[in-house]
């Protein structure tokens, strides 16, 4: 119970807070990063440079501490379902948009930075 409640309370800030440094606010169209656009404080760079995901892997952990929360332990099962459509769904055809558009930054930052962690 109180892991559940743990991961779920954690996770819910970040979620709130972060959007993609390539994102303008609210329109969910990319813009070309600028030098001080993706310089937004130490949460952003922090999180940014550890995974390409952060929201998505917010979002792991908060249906792993629901499920673990409620004793759905049966329903772990979901947690590898939801990464694998996540990343078929969503993550994939993200990067593919971003990769056209920004090139060589965008590869940059691919080989710096994990899809995951």
């Amino acid at each position: 119970h109180k892991l559940g409640s743990l991961t779920s309370s954690l996770q819910y800030p970040t979620c709130l807070s972060q959007s993609c440094p390539t994102c303008s606010h609210g329109t969910g169209k990319p813009q070309k990063p600028k030098s001080t656009q993706t310089d937004r404080g130490p949460r952003r760079r922090f999180t940014f440079s550890r995974t390409r995901n952060p929201i998505y892997i917010g979002d792991l952990l908060i249906l792993t501490g629901l499920i673990l929360r409620f004793d759905a332990v049966l329903s772990l099962v979901l947690v590898p379902v939801f990464l694998w459509v996540i990343e078929r769904r969503f993550v994939i055809p993200e990067e593919d948009r971003l990769r056209r558009k920004f090139r060589a930054d965008f590869a940059r930052y691919c080989q710096k930075t994990p899809r995951w962690v």
